[in-house]
């Protein structure tokens, strides 16, 4: 959505229009990967069956395997409690049983995702803090799926693709190694269909510290 994208860039020009004038700013760079876990993309099933000709069908689509995805992101520490970050995450490709015409199909669904988010963090000492995060996403999703679309054709190819604006939010801990590089153990929940749970491993390089 373009809202978001507008919000991300103003967060990046921002942080880059601080960081210049202040040599110990709080903008950071950051970078990673790990699991993604599609919890179910009912609502995108529906989506490609109601285009096909006939009556209407009752689907469930649902993926039971975790894939990898990976992350960068920017951000902006205003102090040792709150930051704003910004990014994309590239959240693989699930795959899972889809039930069409109660037939037992593959399915195969993708998405990347722009995000934004606030960052509330509680330092637990010079190094380590906790944090929690919350902010939206603009999500472009594909979902792909043989579908038996008439009697007596046989199995075809059927997918669509939807963008979506949805809420995001996590929780995790950072370690920092040195001064200016941090690694990090995160959670996050991108809140689309049932959820798109990401369980990254990242590091954080700190600029200007």
């Amino acid at each position: 959505m373009k809202i978001v994208r507008i919000l991300f860039a103003a967060a990046v020009s921002i942080a880059f229009a601080l960081n210049a004038q202040a040599a110990d700013s709080g903008f950071y760079l950051g970078v990673g990967g790990g699991g993604v876990k599609y919890n179910g993309f009912n609502e995108l099933c529906r989506d490609i069956t109601g285009a096909l000709p006939g009556q209407s069908v009752s689907t469930s689509c649902d993926s039971d395997e975790a894939v990898f995805g990976w992350k960068f992101f920017g951000g902006w520490r205003w102090n040792q409690y709150v930051a704003v970050e910004g990014g994309f995450a590239s959240l693989g490709e699930g795959k899972g049983d889809t039930i069409i015409f109660d037939q037992n199909v593959d399915g195969e669904i993708s998405a990347d995702a722009l995000f934004i988010e606030l960052v509330g963090s509680i330092p637990l000492s010079p190094k380590a803090r906790i944090f929690g995060k919350l902010g939206y996403a603009n999500i472009s999703a594909d979902l792909t799926t043989n579908v038996f679309a008439v009697p007596l054709i046989g199995t075809q190819r059927g997918s669509i693709s939807k963008d979506f604006t949805e809420a995001v939010y996590g929780a995790g801990f950072e370690y920092g190694f040195t001064e200016k590089v941090a690694g990090r153990l995160e959670w996050e929940r991108f809140n689309f269909q049932d959820g798109i749970d990401f369980f990254s491993i990242n590091v954080v390089f700190y600029l200007g510290k």
